[in-house]
């Protein structure tokens, strides 16, 4: 089976209160000055992959079977099985697992976030994510907001502010993730992501998978 592309990583806006060593910056945030862009929250989860009825963690090298991706393969992983010679990439955060922060409880059919669909060499625009996203019935990522800055400390204080409040899912907010509205090349990722991520936030590491604990689930109103 083909291996899919791995999601890139992130550079941080020049004003993100947490930056670790291995991080890089936005080269020129004055880019997203006059564009329309989304605002997501990041959440604090596990980057995930849907591909062909398959689900793979960050590292992408082999389909992964691990117990804190049950509800993802559960609900949505079939979904994504392809008919036809253009594939589709899903790409989300895994809520499942438990990382730094805990979250209310959620659906079990929910604990899986859509955030960017690839085809081909393209980042689908956002409202081809959300358009999809009801077809697959799964869930984006919380929108913070749709909007043009005039220029980039409208960006800053939007983030600054915005970091106050506690999630869209209960407990801290990580952080947020802005990006270009409309449709972009995977070359020009880079340019047209960037997130920003509170301070004092703890990345996860390998040591949480040894004795992992799930979200708390609740059950769907009936």
């Amino acid at each position: 089976m083909e291996q899919p592309p791995k999601y890139p990583s992130t550079p941080h806006w020049p004003d993100s209160q947490s930056v670790h060593r291995d991080d890089s910056y936005h080269v020129d945030p004055e880019y997203f000055v006059g564009k329309n862009v989304v605002i997501t929250e990041k959440l604090d989860g596990g980057c995930t992959t849907l591909y062909n009825g398959e689900v793979y963690a960050r590292s992408n090298v082999a389909p992964s079977h691990a117990g804190w991706m049950g509800m993802v393969r559960k609900h949505h992983a079939y979904k994504t099985l392809i008919d036809c010679g253009s594939p589709r990439f899903y790409y989300g955060e895994d809520l499942y697992g438990i990382h730094s922060i805990e979250y209310d409880e959620m659906i079990e059919n929910e604990t899986f976030r859509l955030f960017a669909i690839r085809h081909g060499d393209k980042f689908l625009s956002w409202e081809n994510v959300e358009a999809e996203a009801k077809i697959l019935q799964v869930p984006t990522v919380p929108v913070q907001a749709k909007c043009i800055g005039y220029n980039s400390d409208f960006y800053t204080r939007n983030f600054e502010y915005n970091i106050q409040n506690p999630s869209a899912l209960g407990g801290e907010c990580e952080g947020f993730v802005m990006r270009i509205a409309d449709e972009f090349s995977a070359d020009e990722f880079s340019m047209n992501v960037v997130k920003y991520v509170r301070a004092n936030h703890v990345q996860t590491d390998q040591h949480w998978r040894k004795n992992w604990k799930q979200c708390k689930i609740k059950e769907r109103m009936k």
